[in-house]
């Protein structure tokens, strides 16, 4: 089976990051290929890849927004500057410091927050800080280096971050006005940019859409950040001429909330434009998360998300790969190239969980199903549509997809007893499902309000 050769990596010495699970199985079946060496971070932008890798759509009116931060970007953004973003003729980084990086310009969108949000909301001490390191002669890299050993960056490079997400929007129309389209992404996501074009070809961009991978906070609807979401030209237009302000008008909302992405959903909802879905195209998981079956296999990817240099450089060795095959690349494609023998019977400390509840089987269970991983996966037997089982003490999940997943021995910081998940997959329902579904037509997925991931987070 597919993981029993991994028996020769130290699971249990530590947990493990799930990137760096992804590489060690590629590295251990021989699958991490890449000749593209100079993606590495410290890198030099070498220009655009070459149109078997990137396809040949026009694409001046479409514009690439990437956010990201000071204290990540050295570390992030170099291996997507020289791969998937090199197809890119039209890409802006928006940050929380004016750097120059790799031959861009990083433009600092929180200059522009209310003064009164800066002065009084506590994580803006760290921006501060990092202008005035800046000032004093510190490297991107150094400023990297400094937030790793700081306890409490992280939480306010995070908090800093959500306040991007309104006054990029003023930015890229400041400096590439005019655009049909705007699609924005983070430094940890992967853009198909062959699927991308294709995919925009077929919308209409005189429409006001606000297109993403829908989620839902406190009952309402909101795209995603990190799985990327397209704004069209008449909603960037809109919100920076019709509406001039606004960004800091909801500086204060955004300082007493937790997510940028969920405030922009406000606002745009606001002014008439709706939260419109594209899921799975667009994507929050990388490869060995991804929840495969019905509703997801067909459709082809356009963006993942959580993927480290790793993850990036393995992507793009395979779409340089699979250019020559002069289709859009699927899901499907992406199970039969990163799992090539499939899938594990079972694993212990191991957690498979699909993503999104749209997965979750929610029939009855017998309570015996709770007592022992055998019962759990018994019960997923009796199930025709059940695909794996989840199990730890008191506990059984049963799914309608099939997904790799990751390590995982007592990581939940609310199980007081560190107790373990044990996972089970169905691989010969699996087996059975992959083949009778062997031949895919591409199936674009329609935007709709109506389209969504999962029923909360």
């Amino acid at each position: 089976m597919v993981l029993e050769r991994l028996d020769a990596v130290r699971w249990t010495s530590k947990p493990i990051r799930a990137t760096g699970a992804l590489f060690a199985f590629l590295t251990i079946f021989g699958l991490y290929r890449t000749s593209w060496t100079s993606g590495r971070p410290g890198g030099v932008v070498t220009g655009k890849a070459s149109h078997s890798s990137c396809g040949n759509a026009p694409q001046d009116h479409v514009a690439v927004v990437i956010k990201t931060g000071a204290s990540e970007v050295d570390e992030k953004l170099p291996t997507l500057l020289n791969t998937t973003l090199s197809c890119v003729e039209n890409l802006l980084i928006v940050s929380d410091l004016d750097a120059d990086f790799h031959g861009y310009h990083m433009h600092d969108v929180l200059a522009n927050v209310s003064p009164a949000v800066k002065d009084s909301h506590p994580a803006f001490e760290i921006y501060r800080q990092q202008i005035r390191l800046r000032d004093a002669g510190a490297t991107l890299q150094q400023l990297s280096s400094t937030a790793r050993d700081q306890r409490d960056s992280h939480k306010a490079a995070w908090e800093l971050d959500k306040f991007k997400f309104l006054h990029m929007i003023n930015t890229i129309h400041h400096e590439m006005p005019g655009k049909d389209w705007y699609v924005f992404i983070e430094a940890d996501t992967y853009l198909v940019w062959p699927n991308l074009m294709t995919w925009l070809g077929q919308l209409d961009a005189r429409q006001k859409l606000h297109i993403g991978s829908p989620s839902f906070m406190a009952g309402t609807k909101f795209n995603h950040g990190g799985s990327g979401f397209v704004l069209s030209g008449p909603v960037v237009r809109a919100f920076a001429t019709e509406h001039p302000g606004m960004a800091q008008q909801w500086d204060e909302r955004m300082s007493k909330e937790c997510c940028g992405d969920y405030v922009l959903a406000l606002a745009l909802t606001e002014i008439g434009i709706p939260v419109s879905g594209a899921w799975p195209m667009l994507s929050g998981e990388q490869p060995i998360f991804t929840p495969y079956g019905p509703a997801v296999w067909c459709q082809p990817v356009i963006t993942m998300h959580h993927v480290d240099s790793n993850v990036v450089d393995a992507m793009w060795a395979f779409e340089q790969q699979f250019a020559s095959q002069q289709r859009p690349l699927l899901f499907q494609d992406l199970y039969e190239h990163f799992l090539p023998q499939g899938l594990p019977s079972s694993r212990s400390e191991w957690d498979n969980r699909c993503p999104g509840s749209v997965f979750d089987i929610r029939d009855p269970l017998p309570e015996e199903a709770k007592t022992s991983n055998e019962a759990c996966s018994q019960a997923c037997d009796a199930m025709p549509h059940c695909m794996q089982a989840l199990y730890k003490e008191g506990e059984c999940k049963l799914y309608k997809c099939f997904t790799l997943g990751k390590y995982s021995r007592g990581t939940d910081p609310s199980d007081v007893d560190r107790t373990s998940w044990h996972s089970t997959w169905k691989m010969d329902r699996i087996r059975e499902w992959v083949a009778s579904h062997d031949s895919c037509t591409a199936a674009w997925t329609p935007h709709s309000t109506d389209n969504a991931r999962s029923g909360g987070i």
